[in-house]
């Protein structure tokens, strides 16, 4: 008796752990990118980028291509100055040359790293005050676990950090947000109440 009384026991507590547990895990999910599309003067980043692009990456790119011509043009004369230049020069200015044809060669995904930490770089601020809300919405809601939304497969929309971070951050959100979108491109209202 004492044995199943014990077991019992033993079976009660495991049960209670497991439920304090579970009540104690608040889950949610997020996308900053859609709080980042709806912040405040964000359109001004295309521009910027449009501009860094001609003023920085166009002028870098004519004047690689222009060192790799003088220089490739250079090594390719028979000139008397390259003649009397030592064999170590001559074949330093063949490395930079072909440096340069490497580079002009991958320009396309040069400029695609470029453009890409520029955006970076001008995105930073927005994404500081993105995260500063994101964590007061965390402590204050008292979430333990907040997901990236595009890696789940489903989610009840009321654990959807988004609308409240927007809150934090003054932002309205499109009608449209509270709605799922449909096979046909339409959207469907979802279920209860927006916040």
């Amino acid at each position: 008796m004492k044995k199943i009384i014990l077991s019992f026991l033993t079976l009660l507590t495991i049960t209670a752990v497991n439920n304090i547990a579970h009540a104690q895990n608040k889950m949610g999910f997020f996308d900053e990118n859609i709080v980042i599309s709806l912040m405040p003067g964000i359109q001004k980043i295309d521009t910027l980028l449009n501009q860094f692009n001609q003023d920085s990456l166009e002028g870098e790119y004519q004047y690689n291509l222009s060192e790799f011509q003088r220089k490739d043009n250079a090594l390719k004369t028979d000139s008397t100055a390259i003649n009397k230049m030592p064999a170590s020069q001559k074949s330093m200015m063949a490395n930079d040359r072909n440096m340069l044809a490497y580079k002009l060669a991958n320009w396309d995904a040069y400029k695609q790293n470029r453009l890409r930490a520029k955006q970076q770089e001008l995105l930073e601020p927005y994404m500081q005050k993105i995260r500063t809300a994101f964590q007061q919405v965390i402590i204050e809601g008292k979430y333990t676990h907040v997901f990236r939304a595009e890696n789940l497969y489903y989610a009840p929309p009321t654990e959807d950090l988004v609308p409240a971070v927007c809150k934090k951050l003054k932002i309205n959100l499109p009608d449209a947000y509270f709605g799922q979108q449909t096979g046909d491109g339409n959207v469907k209202p979802k279920p209860g109440k927006r916040p």
